[in-house]
Parts: structure tokens; C-alpha cells; sequence
């Protein structure tokens, strides 16, 4: 009796091993990609949120509404679209509203809003 592995157990063994390399490797690029698609996100997100403080502070120095909008872009890409606003409401109160169109795919949007009662 021979003992050792024949030419086929040892082809079959690279392909099996081969397939689960190439899986491994596959799920690593998604997870960078998701990574990268989450830091994206939260920086946006971030900007947002600095947008609507910013608003929060000169919401009541105005007497009308007031509002904007811009392009994101990083380093020349374009990311999204940004849009906010500042609506007099009942007696002193300001209604903030800053919405986020992130580009996909998939294309994603935020929503936040606030509001400030004026002195």
C-alpha cells in the first residue's frame, strides 16, 4: 500500500483552497467599500448637523426666512446636495429644517430639524 496524496487529491485540495481565498478577498472588498461608504456618510451627516447649530445661532437675528443651498464635493467628486431653512413660526419660534441628498447608489437622504424660541 502507497501511502501520500495522488496528483488528483492534490488538485482538488488548490481548487477548494483557491475558492476560499477568492471568497475571503471578496468579502474584505465589501467590507472596505461599506467602510468607506459609512465614513462618507457620517461626515455628511456631521456637516448637517454643524449646518442646523449654525442656523440655531442666527435662527432669531433675522426677521424673515431665510434659507440655501449647495453641492458637496470632496476633492472635485460630488457627493450630494444640501438644502435648509428657517421659517418664522407662532409668535417667536423658528422652525430649522437642513435636508441631505446623498448620490448613491444607493442614493440616501437625511432629514433633520429643529427649532429655537426666540427672546
Amino acid at each position: 500500500m502507497r501511502s501520500g496524496l495522488t496528483l488528483l487529491e492534490v488538485m482538488v485540495s488548490l481548487v477548494i483552497l483557491t475558492v476560499g481565498l477568492l471568497t475571503a478577498a471578496g468579502a474584505a472588498d465589501r467590507a472596505g467599500r461599506a467602510l468607506m461608504d459609512a465614513r462618507r456618510t457620517e461626515a455628511i451627516v456631521a456637516r448637517a448637523r454643524a449646518t442646523l447649530d449654525s442656523l440655531r445661532g442666527r435662527a432669531c437675528s433675522d426677521s424673515e426666512a431665510e434659507g440655501g443651498a449647495l453641492r458637496i464635493t470632496v476633492n472635485g467628486v460630488h457627493l450630494g446636495t444640501q438644502v435648509w431653512s428657517v421659517t418664522p413660526g407662532a409668535a417667536a419660534t423658528r422652525f430649522l429644517a437642513d435636508t441631505v441628498v446623498v448620490d448613491g447608489p444607493p442614493a440616501r437622504r437625511f432629514d433633520l430639524e429643529g427649532a429655537v424660541v426666540c427672546p
